[in-house]
């Protein structure tokens, strides 16, 4: 996913202020859907607490994880802009709170913020090279190094260069997000366990040996 962005980095505390104070705030328990797919986009959201996963139905009926949103990540703003439907659904992976602004309500504080106009339109470009990164990936890497960019994604702490363990994905999860099988993820998850890259147990894995992962991500 790369450096984690915030639509409200290197803004005043006055300007964060009024912006926040334009949010409503929800709390919503873990396996709990925000919106649908082909929705009405009536609102964009930041995450102050947890990780949402993004999933798309493709047209073979097939669930694919586009991209997760955790602290600090906006999601469904591109949407809610354009008044178009949500092209993804939202669901919150871990117990998560997040700030909710209707779409016309967020564009009228960028109109008064000049600073939060340019963090979204960071946020536009980023999500474009994040998909076009990950079709690249999709026609270029193997699946073993693509589930390792994940998890290094996944495992990004709060500092650069640190980890955390990666709580409350699933096989299947995983998998959606690499675009391979079920089986598949757990042989190669297996697999790095017994030679001492990794730990599993039942929704975590803890990343021992982040070099010999970053070799298996090509990276």
């Amino acid at each position: 996913m790369g450096a984690r962005f915030s639509l409200l980095d290197n803004l005043d505390e006055a300007a964060r202020a009024e912006i926040i104070g334009g949010a409503s705030e929800m709390s919503v328990s873990a396996g709990t859907a925000i919106f649908h797919q082909g929705e009405p986009a009536d609102a964009c959201y930041l995450v102050a607490r947890g990780r949402v996963l993004l999933r798309q139905l493709n047209a073979a009926g097939e669930q694919v994880i586009h991209r997760w949103a955790v602290e600090g990540e906006l999601f469904g703003g591109v949407a809610a802009w354009s008044g178009a439907a949500y092209p993804l659904s939202a669901t919150a992976n871990l117990d998560t709170r997040l700030y909710r602004w209707p779409g016309p309500g967020l564009f009228a504080l960028m109109q008064a913020h000049p600073a939060l106009l340019t963090h979204a339109l960071r946020y536009v470009s980023r999500r474009l090279i994040e998909a076009q990164n990950r079709l690249c990936e999709q026609a270029t890497l193997s699946m073993p190094a693509r589930l390792a960019r994940r998890l290094l994604a996944l495992s990004e702490g709060p500092a650069p260069g640190t980890r955390v363990p990666i709580e409350g994905l699933s096989r299947r999860d995983l998998a959606e997000m690499c675009g391979t099988t079920l089986y598949s993820v757990s042989r190669q998850l297996r697999a790095w366990q017994e030679q001492g890259l990794l730990v599993c147990g039942r929704r975590h894995i803890r990343i021992i040996r982040s070099e010999a992962l970053l070799r298996q991500a090509g990276q």
